[in-house]
């Protein structure tokens, strides 16, 4: 298939009511898209990526740590991270976000693939 369409990106996700849900909504050689559902109060520790990654909310308010800084995101923030950027997720309210991270070690991707759309 040459497309993939999903009409509504947060219905994609169910918040639990404990917990963190997460679901891989897409994954190729040059992508992976990747859904997630916080409860309140659940925090996704610091980690790194080796490769650069975008962060969209979808809903809810989230504290960010983004290497030494702290910010307040909520429905609509987007974020780009570059690669070994160490971040953190701490969500207020019941939350979904997006994220989109590229794979290919050259830090390449194939001409025409627009991967900043905000998925």
């Amino acid at each position: 298939m040459d497309y993939r369409f999903l009409a509504d990106l947060a219905a994609e996700v169910n918040i639990p009511e404990d917990g963190i849900l997460s679901r891989v909504l897409y994954n190729d050689d040059y992508v992976r898209v990747v859904i997630f559902g916080f409860a309140p109060g659940q925090e996704l520790t610091e980690h790194t990526s080796k490769m650069p990654a975008l962060l969209q909310i979808l809903s809810g308010d989230v504290k960010l740590r983004l290497g030494k800084d702290e910010v307040e995101a909520r429905a609509g923030s987007w974020v780009r991270m570059a690669p070994n950027l160490a971040d953190s997720w701490r969500a207020h309210r019941r939350r979904r976000c997006s994220r989109l991270s590229r794979f290919r070690s050259d830090g390449l991707l194939p001409p025409g693939l627009w991967y900043d759309t905000g998925v």
